[in-house]
């Protein structure tokens, strides 16, 4: 029996969970699984890549370490050292959001030792600067029975004074219908199939979704943006006009599972804009037809899930080079060195600027209003 086991610091040493570029977890199952979590009186579980903090606690599904342990890294590197995960929380100032910095969704390290508006204070990582609320902009009707498994945010009509979490009933990731993140991400891991638009474009489990956002389309970079180029970044699905969330796969339905409000009350097509829109066609006029190569800085969705990511943007295109506005063209996921998870210092957007500002931010889409 004592040989099904094996030692933490043999784990530690193999660096044995193998993640590739977003292929199934594969290798032995004690690389990831313990049975008791203890093993020469020491507990199996383990918090990060530093490999010095052992977690008395056995986590759910038999795991040897949590979302966030499995995913955080005590470096400024990419990965977590030991499990190879994606690092989506630094523990040391990352230097900044960006390609060479933090993988696409930005990072968790700001709400962390900044604040509440500098990323989701999901619980775990961050702890709530005050009162708990629901999230800004949140209507839990917006987006009811629409959702994988049939379950909205909350199940229910309210928050409950709960704290974000990675997965599950209050988080991004897995299913709806549990409360604790790694069960709602149960065999995801064994399932992931990839990134590939196949993979991601008819999503029918939590595994084959692009990135564990169950039901969600998408093209997923191999290295998780950390290269990022104009021809080589993550490719984001979205829809025109999707104020009615007819089409529940895009990357703003995501969103709009904790805010709906900023998604459905946008004032199209009666009246002129009350929000900045989601989910629309960068319209091939004026001056958002000059959004002709791919901006990492400020990212458009596409229509249609493409094979590959593609330094062409054609605004209003119906098809893979298309140009649709999304959450994630001004925002990170998971959090920024700017305050509301912004990918840019929104202060130095000036209208009329010919300074190092001109051509960035929001003038990326809105070219016509700096000085350049």
């Amino acid at each position: 029996m004592k040989k099904v086991f094996i030692i933490l610091s043999v784990v530690l040493l193999s660096a044995a969970f193998i993640y590739a570029t977003a292929d199934a977890v594969t290798g032995q199952c004690s690389n990831c699984h313990t049975m008791h979590n203890s093993q020469n009186g020491s507990a199996m579980a383990i918090l990060d890549d530093s490999g010095t903090n052992p977690d008395t606690t056995p986590n759910e599904t038999l795991l040897i370490t949590s979302c966030v342990a499995c995913h955080s890294t005590t470096s400024t590197g990419q990965k977590n050292t030991v499990t190879n995960a994606p690092a989506v929380y630094h523990t040391t100032d990352p230097g900044g959001q960006g390609g060479g910095k933090t993988n696409a969704g930005g990072d968790f390290y700001w709400v962390k030792n900044t604040g509440d508006a500098y990323g989701h204070n999901v619980e775990g990582i961050a702890t709530a600067d005050g009162t708990l609320s629901a999230p800004p902009g949140f209507d839990a009707t917006a987006t009811s029975g629409k959702t994988f498994d049939g379950k909205s945010i909350a199940v229910g009509t309210t928050w409950s004074n709960q704290q974000v979490t990675c997965a599950g009933t209050y988080g991004c990731h897995g299913t709806r219908d549990s409360a604790e993140p790694l069960t709602a991400v149960k065999g995801a891991h064994h399932g992931n199939t990839g990134g590939t638009a196949t993979q991601a474009s008819a999503p029918t489990t939590v595994g084959n979704s692009y990135r564990f956002l169950a039901g969600i389309k998408g093209l997923e970079n191999a290295d998780w943006n950390w290269n990022e180029t104009a021809a080589s970044h993550n490719e984001y699905y979205g829809k025109d006009d999707n104020a009615n969330y007819a089409d529940t796969a895009t990357m703003s339905f995501l969103c709009a599972e904790c805010h709906g409000q900023f998604h459905k009350d946008i004032g199209r097509p009666s009246s002129p804009w009350t929000r900045h829109p989601t989910d629309i066609n960068l319209p091939n006029r004026d001056e958002y037809q000059y959004y002709t190569t791919y901006n990492v800085q400020a990212p458009v969705a596409r229509p249609t899930v493409p094979s590959a990511s593609s330094s062409t943007v054609v605004p209003g295109g119906t098809g893979d080079t298309g140009a649709i506005v999304m959450c994630l063209s001004c925002h990170r996921a998971h959090g920024s060195d700017q305050p509301d998870l912004l990918r840019w210092n929104y202060t130095g957007m000036v209208a009329g600027t010919t300074g190092s500002t001109a051509g960035t931010g929001c003038f990326v889409c809105h070219s016509g209003k700096d000085g350049s």
